[in-house]
């Protein structure tokens, strides 16, 4: 990770230490940034890039990586369709069900 990519990912670390989630996702979700470009060597990989979030307790800013990652655990302690099915409507915000974004990580 080059020296940008670590100032950029405390940046938003710190915007969210003095401002809250939920102002950072909000300021985030009406910018023009894109992790995966602003990020582009971990942006190729998306396991490597949720790893970072992760990390950095910046992985709320994409929603999809966060349920991409739950989604695989989950499916790791029970492959149940049934099973899946509910922890989804439980656990997987109502505002990604419809995203074409959360269709691709049911898929892949």
């Amino acid at each position: 990770m080059g020296a940008v990519d670590i100032l950029f990912l405390q940046c938003l670390k710190d915007l969210k230490q003095l401002k809250g989630e939920d102002w950072l996702l909000e300021l985030f979700n009406n910018s023009i940034v894109n992790l995966a470009t602003t990020l582009a060597e971990q942006g190729k990989n998306a396991e490597k890039m949720t790893e970072i979030l992760q990390e950095q307790g910046l992985i709320f800013l994409s929603p999809q990586l966060k349920a991409q990652s739950e989604l695989f655990k989950q499916i790791q302690n029970d492959p149940n369709v049934s099973s899946l099915y509910k922890w989804i409507k439980d656990n997987i915000d109502v505002k990604l069900h419809s995203s074409p974004e959360f269709a691709s990580v049911l898929t892949t």
